[in-house]
């Protein structure tokens, strides 16, 4: 078993959208969670509100997350965390 990685430097919500439909369609129950990750310190396409519709996307699906959040001491992190 295993979680898809969602790199919020590259992804999007669509491509949340995208990555939830494939754990919950997973063969054998193989991908069991979103992994939201990426880059602390790099420029993001995945932040803010959108960030925050991912995360409500996943939960209101049934997809257990682990948050890869807070690992730098800037301002955008703190306002994603």
């Amino acid at each position: 078993m295993g979680l898809l990685s969602l790199d919020r430097t590259i992804h999007r919500l669509k491509d949340a959208q995208h990555f939830i439909n494939k754990i919950q369609t997973s063969p054998n129950k193989l991908l069991v969670g979103l992994d939201i990750s990426g880059n602390p310190l790099a420029k993001r396409t995945l932040t803010g509100q959108e960030l925050g519709d991912v995360i409500d996307l996943a939960l209101n699906s049934g997809i257990p997350i682990a948050i890869h959040m807070g690992e730098a001491d800037s301002e955008i992190e703190k306002q994603d965390t």
